[in-house]
């Protein structure tokens, strides 16, 4: 079993299976009147079904929608007014943090908690600086998820002890480090545009998956090309292939369980 799938599957048994393991989760403040509402935005069947069964047990949070798509999730916006989305970063579609910016835009209430089987240091700058209010990493205990949420419909921002460690260093040292190198100078289309290439995907195929035309892509392409400094797209390719591979390697680090 993979490490994605292992994490998924500790999500699930760890929270759900009434013999699995008991975690002692802080109860709600004094004086909370009104459940919390939350959204689930995850394209993984598996992972909503134990977020939710943790939430259900909890007397002060109450899941109306889910969504398995950005799309979807938009739709849903439509017809319900949560005051907390969790949203995962890989999605089908436009990229997490793209999905961060619209539910802003149509719900400015409305608070992000990123729950991400992607390692922060990696990722969570470029999810606050899309808005996001908190990231947890989906090998996170029941405990950390739940305060997470209480935190964030509170609205204070949820950081790691690890986030907040880069994000002081960031301060100290008087620029921002996203932890990504050349790649933090990206936009969030060209982040995601450079982990399709690094999949392998053709200029049509990425086209095709986040519905934009081919001569977008390249564009997108060229401007990745200067921005990185690559001289061909051979040199790009590449580049795109060892960068993701070294993403997964570090995602599949911090999603090891002990």
């Amino acid at each position: 079993m993979d490490n994605h799938k292992r994490m998924q599957w500790q999500l699930t048994v760890d929270q759900c299976h009434p013999q699995g393991n008991i975690v002692d989760i802080a109860e709600p403040s004094v004086g909370t009147n009104q459940s919390i509402k939350v959204m689930m935005i995850d394209d993984h069947t598996l992972v909503r079904a134990g977020l939710k069964a943790l939430i259900a047990r909890q007397p002060d949070m109450e899941v109306i929608a889910e969504a398995a798509s950005a799309e979807d999730a938009v739709e849903a916006l439509r017809q319900h007014t949560p005051d907390v989305c969790t949203v995962d970063l890989s999605l089908p579609g436009i990229s997490g943090t793209a999905l961060i910016k619209q539910i802003h835009a149509r719900q400015p209430d409305c608070r992000v908690l990123v729950v991400s089987m992607h390692d922060e240091a990696t990722h969570g700058t470029r999810a606050f600086r899309a808005g996001a209010l908190g990231y947890v990493c989906k090998h996170e205990g029941s405990a950390q998820v739940i305060d997470a949420i209480r935190k964030v419909a509170a609205g204070e921002v949820y950081m790691t002890p690890q986030m907040q460690k880069l994000s002081l260093n960031a301060l100290l040292s008087g620029h921002s480090d996203s932890g990504e190198g050349e790649v933090g100078v990206l936009t969030d289309r060209e982040h995601e545009i450079l982990r399709l290439i690094g999949m392998g995907l053709s200029g049509s195929e990425i086209a095709l998956r986040l519905h934009r035309s081919v001569k977008t892509i390249d564009v997108h392409r060229q401007n990745l090309k200067q921005k990185l400094r690559m001289t061909s797209t051979a040199n790009l390719t590449i580049f795109a292939a060892r960068w993701l591979q070294q993403q997964l390697e570090e995602t599949n680090t911090a999603g090891t369980v002990d």
